[in-house]
């Protein structure tokens, strides 16, 4: 059974690199510019070239967000930074924008995605898109799994659909809110995602009149079968590491047991169904893959995210019976402290014991900074309470 891709955010290089030891067989990430995340910890162009190198000696992809609506003033920079990336590895550009699309194939011979915000719905758009030298498309959140079938088989291109992570209520992302509220431009990487706000409405009450719960995509995972998704999608370049290890570690084994048999997935599901469950959510909904979000994809009463562990630190190496690590929340010599790793995703205790980068026992450690622990761990292994 052909099994779909797992496409991961790369909110950083570590984060990229993260994402390729728990599973995701492509990573999409975003350069100093022209993504629609500016705030996101983007790749310099020496790491987006090392990271390429990477992914080519382990089989992986690199995709790389170009993905904003440019102004005018935007157009001679991105011409030059085409010229720039057009041959340091990437395996494609994810593009929303046509215009941008032609300076793309004008200037480079990378693939091209059209991207999500493209909002393609139907044939038509899609066969625009493969017209203008597109190899792949990410559907539209509006769209369905059907309707990608639909595509897919009219039109011969690629599919890309999301499964899980963060959505935005507004259509395919195309929200002005934080333009007028704010002066930032959402459609340029600005978006302080007003969708999340509380609003008092005119009866007095206050309201998450916006804010979507996230998508999960498991119980789907049969659908993303049957109808030949080339690719799935995990939302998140602004997330935790936490978040996109725990993503990739999950769904690669929901893929892996569904082409297995339906019954080995059928039996994995509320393991990995509360293992997704476990790291910082807004609550979940299926949203428009199998018939149009409504209503109940929103969180109205929004209490804060729902989580049920908290990301305490990740490991950078090993030397003897030490690990070097880098804390995320504060962490006292003597905690109870579980850690997952890439090859094993069921938590496993250990009580903490730290030392300084200098070698002298330490009882506390801030987060960001680095302490040698006691004990092997493999790299990327994450520290969780």
């Amino acid at each position: 059974m052909r099994k779909p891709s797992i496409v991961a955010p790369g909110g950083s290089l570590e984060k990229a690199l993260i994402a390729f030891d728990y599973g995701a067989d492509a990573v999409y990430v975003g350069a100093s510019e022209f993504s629609l995340r500016k705030s996101a910890n983007n790749l310099q162009l020496s790491e987006l070239s090392h990271l390429c190198a990477i992914a080519t000696e382990r089989n992986k992809r690199v995709y790389l967000a170009m993905n904003i609506y440019p102004h005018q003033s935007d157009i001679k920079g991105i011409t030059s930074f085409l010229k720039t990336i057009s041959n340091i590895g990437l395996d494609a550009l994810i593009i929303s924008d046509i215009g941008l699309c032609t300076l793309a194939k004008e200037h480079t011979n990378i693939p091209i995605h059209a991207s999500t915000q493209a909002s393609i719905l139907n044939t038509s758009s899609a066969k625009l898109w493969q017209s203008l030298g597109a190899k792949r498309i990410v559907l539209a959140r509006e769209a369905s799994l059907k309707d990608s079938d639909h595509i897919k088989t009219l039109t011969g291109l690629e599919t890309e659909v999301f499964i899980h992570g963060a959505m935005c209520s507004s259509f395919s992302g195309k929200c002005t809110i934080s333009n007028v509220a704010s002066g930032r431009d959402s459609n340029r990487g600005g978006c302080i995602q007003s969708c999340r706000h509380p609003y008092e409405l005119s009866n007095g009450e206050t309201h998450h009149i916006m804010n979507s719960k996230d998508l999960l995509g498991l119980r789907a995972i049969p659908d993303y079968f049957k109808y030949n998704v080339d690719a799935v999608k995990i939302e998140g370049r602004m997330k935790s590491a936490l978040y996109v290890a725990n993503a990739c570690q999950q769904y690669r084994q929901a893929i892996d047991a569904y082409a297995e048999s339906k019954e080995q997935f059928e039996f994995l599901f509320p393991i990995l169904h509360a293992n997704l469950s476990r790291v910082s959510n807004r609550g979940f909904t299926d949203a428009s893959l199998i018939k149009p979000a409504s209503k109940s994809s929103i969180s109205y009463d929004w209490n804060g995210y729902s989580n049920s562990v908290q990301f305490m630190g990740i490991v950078h190496h090993s030397s003897q019976n030490e690990s070097l690590i880098s804390v995320k929340q504060p962490l006292t010599s003597g905690d109870d402290i579980m850690h997952i790793t890439p090859v094993d995703s069921s938590p496993k205790k250990f009580k903490i014991s730290m030392t300084s980068l200098h070698g002298t026992g330490i009882d506390h450690a801030k987060p960001n900074q680095r302490v040698w622990i006691k004990g092997v761990y493999p790299q990327h292994s994450l520290l969780i309470k």
